[in-house]
């Protein structure tokens, strides 16, 4: 089987990256604004939020945050992404990938495989739009940050309200970064993670 390039052609600026971030995150706020009016939760969410207590909080935060999504990238998006689609196919690996992501998750009904289906797509969409896994692990992050964060806001009794305008922000936030980025890092391109090692 010939070595993949697609973790290797061409280059992608700073900016390009943060952009798919903002896009991709804007994308599953909007998700996930549609499917809870569906659901009000996921086994998922429930079984990290019974795993929180004084004693876990940090260690269930660092693996949700930072663990997690790296783990899931490199595995899902990158590795099989790489092994088993060709360069130019776009939306077949990310269909794939997205369905075998959506199946790794504690799901009890269809529309909480849907949640994270879609996540998927968004997922797949940032990695391979940027042919960088720095946009999608940077992506998942940022969303299983503020999934964990919305946790706290719920169990706190706060508005859960908050989370919108919160999420906003960050969305605006890095919008000005990206526009700033275009001309800061003008002359600089971001390294890209390859799996493409992996492919015989």
């Amino acid at each position: 089987m010939a070595r993949s390039q697609r973790a290797s052609r061409g280059s992608v600026s700073w900016a390009g990256i943060i952009w798919a971030v903002a896009i991709g995150f804007t994308a599953i706020c909007l998700s996930s604004r549609f499917f809870e009016m569906i659901i009000r939760t996921t086994r998922n969410q429930q079984e990290i939020q019974n795993m929180i207590n004084p004693n876990t909080i940090l260690t269930v935060g660092i693996m949700v945050v930072i663990i997690s999504p790296i783990v899931e990238e490199l595995l899902i998006r990158g590795l099989l992404i790489n092994l088993l689609f060709k360069d130019d196919l776009f939306w077949v690996p990310i269909i794939v990938s997205s369905l075998i992501f959506a199946g790794l998750h504690a799901v009890a009904s269809l529309a909480q495989f849907g949640v994270y289906f879609v996540m998927g797509l968004i997922l797949g969409w940032a990695y391979l739009k940027t042919n960088t896994l720095l946009t999608s692990i940077g992506l998942h992050m940022l969303n299983n940050g503020m999934a964990y964060l919305s946790l706290f806001v719920s169990v706190g009794n706060w508005p859960n309200t908050i989370m919108i305008p919160l999420q906003a922000v960050v969305i605006a936030i890095l919008a000005f970064v990206a526009y700033r980025q275009k001309d800061l890092l003008q002359p600089h391109v971001v390294n890209k993670i390859s799996v493409s090692q992996f492919r015989a």
